[in-house]
């Protein structure tokens, strides 16, 4: 008899109504749970990635600019690194500090009566970039005009020097025109 009243009560126009609504309502609902959902949790993911990316993207676009702007400044200064090598070596090139030294006082009239360096290390196995001193003494003789001369020239020189000593005197006790000085000095070169 439940049997017959189930049936009766289904097969009623006012509960097929909302069977199909039910029936309606639970397949919407399995199709939103099971199929929309995972679709709009992924595209919210997505849409965050691409914000993500977007950042990235900014990030890396403003860093190749920088790269960018620096060769570009490298490549202006390129033709200036031949003046920064010349201004300070990477090895102390006697020979050459030497030879411009002879050079000037060659030029200028000024006879060299001693020269020697000191601070000379030719095996140098520091990776530290730091400068380092190469110290010249010299000693010339010369008129002093021609002493302004050499010093003049000195300082034009590409190669970094600085004089930290100088002393100036005479050699003999009368003074005369043709009377000579004797210049010392100490000279301090740099390289890497």
């Amino acid at each position: 008899m439940e049997k017959n009243y189930f049936i009766k009560k289904i097969l009623d126009s006012k509960v097929q109504d909302y069977s199909y609504a039910i029936a309606f309502f639970l397949v919407f609902s399995f199709f939103v749970y099971f199929v929309i959902r995972p679709n709009l949790v992924a595209i919210f993911k997505s849409l965050n990635k691409i914000e993500e990316l977007k950042k990235t993207n900014a990030f890396y676009d403003n860093q190749v600019r920088k790269i960018i702007e620096l060769q570009t400044n490298l490549e202006a200064m390129r033709e200036d690194f031949n003046y920064i090598n010349s201004a300070m070596p990477v090895y102390p090139e006697i020979n050459k500090v030497f030879g411009d030294v002879k050079e000037l006082t060659e030029k200028d009239s000024l006879p060299i009566a001693k020269l020697n360096f000191d601070n000379i290390d030719l095996k140098d196995n520091q990776t530290a970039k730091a400068a380092k001193k190469l110290k010249l003494n010299i000693g010339l003789n010369g008129p002093f005009e021609n002493a302004k001369f050499f010093l003049n020239d000195l300082t034009t020189q590409l190669r970094l020097k600085d004089i930290k000593e100088l002393r100036i005197f005479k050699e003999t006790s009368a003074s005369t025109d043709s009377s000579q000085l004797k210049i010392e000095m100490v000279i301090n070169s740099y390289y890497l």
